[in-house]
């Protein structure tokens, strides 16, 4: 049953937004660019270094913090497009190897400390997106588990990201570091606009919307809540910031590289682009459906980038021309102009399984939900790579293609492994239950089909049943009540590879370009007897010793008295009257043991 809409003459006012601020209230020249800035240059490349050692690892990192671009160094408009960009950041083992402090290390959070390929299960990457399957550079057990730096070229041109890549190459090089592999991306050419991934349609339309970093915010970009769109808080993407729980995260506990920095999500996820438009065209067949209205079914949007719900029966590209309304659509509040005072929460211009609602469902979900989307969105930001298919191809060609992936969340777990994870892979609709899954990004096999009442080995009538009732799914609802689903859907995305990423703000970044102060020095040597805590304590009370010396002088001390104590202690093991173990009982009672 659908719920009671709300008729046309009742329909409460448009949602609004809050007054926007003029000014940043985050410092722009200590985040790295590309988080909140969404410009996207036209060429990439990522290079996956690993580090020799951690001083040559710090080496590498002053070598090239200068180069490293901020938001703060954005520049408006088209020269934005101009420029050549930097970015940078490490995995856990990265951090381990530039020799971050074990304590601080581990207090980091778990699904960073275990990684992407560790986290399969939750992602839901089996069978052929399972990190065995994943091309060499970020298999486990291979190239990924070496995997310590990530760093980013952005250009206008293919020579500009080369030549700025070649330098930083040979900066590694120079610093002992190893090139494990890279991917190259770029936007597709100019005729192929707007339509912008390989798919065909324009992608990156919709993102948060976050008071604070210097950019407008606009109606259907944050949260609706009752009749307001609510922007995302700036601690969902940024570390020391407070996040939409109320709360201001401690992790990692190193408060110089937590401010101000985020955690980076790199997935390669190749695309089957003839099998999308195969299937597309063989379902618009079977539902005597018009193949454009298809496709968008399966999106949300037409390839324009204009949505289902604001535009359900025919393209309007127009519609993202005011950033206004180009995004203000929702599912159980009334939006559509189209279809004045109905809600879409069955699906009927939207498809609940459609993609732009599976990784965003806005107000879907139900008013009572324990998980709401406040807490639960990402900054998307990818590029295409491989050169695109040609219209008229009836078959792949062989060529790899797909998408290069990014997202950025001050918490993985809380943000892209809950989306990846139930949104994508489960239902996120409060109000029923779907079998359907996310048709692209979905990655989750079928549950094992469980027995039914009286199924007996070879009953195929029941098996049949039970293996429709649980393979893979697409339902497009339709305004009559009747709802046609098509089961196993093949995959149109596949999972070559990722990374979980911490990207450092440039004071974070310096933070882990210095070199650890040398270790104190054992100072005198007390002898056994002598009043250790008054000598200890003598030291502060010293006239004229400074804070910095006393602390060096404390800690020399006890480094002195536990040489001592370890000299005495050798000299009682080699005493055969008072060695635990002789020498030659203890190798012969090891040697027995082994």
């Amino acid at each position: 049953m659908s719920e009671p809409t709300t008729p046309a003459a009742t329909n409460p006012p448009a949602p609004t937004m809050p007054p926007q601020p003029t000014t940043p209230t985050v410092p722009l020249d200590e985040i790295q660019a590309g988080i909140f800035d969404p410009t996207a240059i036209a060429h990439e490349v990522h290079l996956f270094f690993e580090f020799g050692d951690a001083n040559t690892g710090r080496d590498f990192l002053r070598a090239v913090m200068g180069s490293i671009s901020t938001e703060s160094d954005v520049a408006a408009g088209l020269a934005a497009l101009q420029q050549v960009r930097v970015n940078i950041g490490f995995t856990w083992l990265g951090l381990a190897a530039l020799g971050v402090e074990p304590d601080v290390l581990a207090s980091f959070p778990e699904e960073f400390r275990d990684g992407m390929a560790a986290r399969a299960a939750i992602l839901g990457d089996t069978r052929d997106n399972a990190p065995s399957e994943w091309d060499p550079l970020f298999a486990p057990g291979e190239l990924g588990n070496r995997i310590h730096a990530w760093v980013m070229v952005q250009a206008p041109t293919p020579a500009a990201r080369d030549g700025m890549s070649k330098k930083f190459r040979g900066l590694a090089t120079a610093n002992g570091l190893t090139l494990l592999g890279k991917e190259a991306g770029a936007q597709l050419p100019e005729e192929r606009q707007p339509a912008k991934e390989h798919f065909g349609f324009n992608d990156n339309l919709s993102q948060p919307g976050v008071y604070g970093v210097g950019q407008p915010v606009y109606p259907g970009q944050g949260s609706l809540q009752g009749d307001e769109w609510r922007p995302v808080p700036v601690g969902c993407f940024l570390l020391g910031y407070e996040n939409g729980f109320g709360e201001t995260p401690s992790r990692p506990t190193d408060e110089a590289l937590r401010m101000n920095s985020s955690f980076m999500v790199f997935r390669k996820l190749a695309q089957d682009v003839a099998g999308f438009r195969s299937y597309v065209k063989e379902t618009a067949a079977l539902l005597d459906m018009d193949a454009e209205l298809c496709a968008a079914k399966f999106v949300g949007r037409w390839r324009s980038g204009a949505p289902l719900e604001l535009s359900p029966d025919a393209d309007d590209p127009t519609i993202l021309d005011d950033p206004d309304t180009a995004n203000a659509f929702a599912y159980r509040r009334p939006t559509c102009p189209v279809e004045p005072g109905t809600n879409d929460l069955e699906g009927v211009r939207v498809p609940r399984g459609a993609h732009i609602r599976r990784v965003n469902p806005r107000d879907a979900l139900h008013p009572n939900a324990v998980v709401d989307t406040i807490n639960h969105r990402i900054i998307r930001r990818s590029a295409p790579y491989g050169p695109y298919l040609d219209e008229a191809a009836e078959a792949d060609d062989g060529t790899p293609r797909g998408l290069l992936f990014r997202a950025f969340n001050a918490s993985i777990l809380d943000q892209f492994e809950l989306i990846q994870g139930e949104w994508v892979n489960s239902s996120n609709e409060g109000n029923g239950l779907s079998t359907d899954r996310d048709p692209f990004v979905g990655t989750a096999e079928p549950y094992q089909a469980p027995k039914l009442p009286g199924d007996v080995d070879g009953d195929t009538d029941h098996e049949v049943v039970a293996a429709r009732r649980l393979r893979t799914s697409f339902t497009i609802p339709r305004a009559d009540g009747s709802c046609p689903t098509r089961h196993g859907l093949p995959r149109f995305v596949t999972v070559k590879g990722g990374t979980y990423l911490f990207v450092p703000s440039l004071s974070a970044l310096a933070r882990l370009a210095t070199d650890p102060p040398p270790p104190a020095s054992p100072g005198p040597q007390v002898p056994l007897g002598a009043n250790f805590a008054a000598i200890y304590d003598s030291i502060v009370v010293a006239p004229s010793n400074p804070p910095a010396k006393v602390l060096q002088e404390q800690i020399g001390l006890v480094l002195g008295y536990q040489d001592h104590l370890v000299k005495l202690g050798n000299d009682l093991r080699a005493t055969p009257q008072t060695a635990i173990f002789p020498t030659s009982s203890r190798r012969a009672c090891l040697g027995s043991i082994v």
